[in-house]
């Protein structure tokens, strides 16, 4: 089945064939989501004073020219992080596409309002980090509107192992459905 513009938001897994590498990129992407988002997780979560005082490199606080240090949010940032690093893992795993465009949208909902934030409070920072922080956050914004574009218009061909109701026998979904 020759994956189709309409076709983009029917929550189908996507397969593996010769003809189909689509996925290959989607999951590295994914992979990568889930990387920067497990090491900004970790960190905060783990050692929120460091990852105040130090993130991204020592000498290169960014956060702490935010002031001032609040553990609770420094946490909240670090669980909300590796709570999108699992959902990355698990959708770069299943590849089930109404998984991974929920996710890559979530995460734009999020990277966006982020970028603007810093883009508009750069005064603080020396260049080398303004430049930084413009460049690492503007991949982690672009990467997902890359996907989320490449999916959109890929031709390649997938199979699917549901039918367009979502259940395996093709019957419309019921209330209390379980996953099958």
């Amino acid at each position: 089945m020759e994956l189709e513009h309409d076709s983009f938001w029917k929550g189908k897994i996507m397969r593996h064939s010769s003809e189909a590498p689509t996925y290959k990129w989607l999951r590295v992407g994914l992979a990568i989501l889930a990387l920067a988002a497990a090491v900004v997780g970790c960190w905060a979560l783990f050692a929120p004073v460091s990852f105040f005082a130090d993130f991204p490199l020592p000498g290169h606080s960014w956060v702490a020219l935010l002031p001032p240090y609040n553990e609770h949010l420094v946490r909240d940032v670090g669980e909300f992080n590796m709570s999108f690093a699992f959902l990355f893992v698990w959708a770069a795993i299943s590849c089930e596409r109404r998984l991974v465009q929920a996710i890559l949208v979530a995460w734009l909902l999020y990277v966006v309002p982020h970028f603007i934030f810093h883009l508009a409070h750069l005064a603080h920072f020396p260049l080398v980090d303004q430049i930084a922080l413009m460049i690492s956050l503007g991949i982690v914004l672009l990467l997902p509107l890359v996907l989320l574009i490449n999916l959109w218009y890929s031709k390649r061909q997938y199979t699917s192992t549901t039918r367009p109701s979502g259940r395996m026998d093709g019957s419309p979904p019921k209330m209390f459905d379980t996953i099958e």
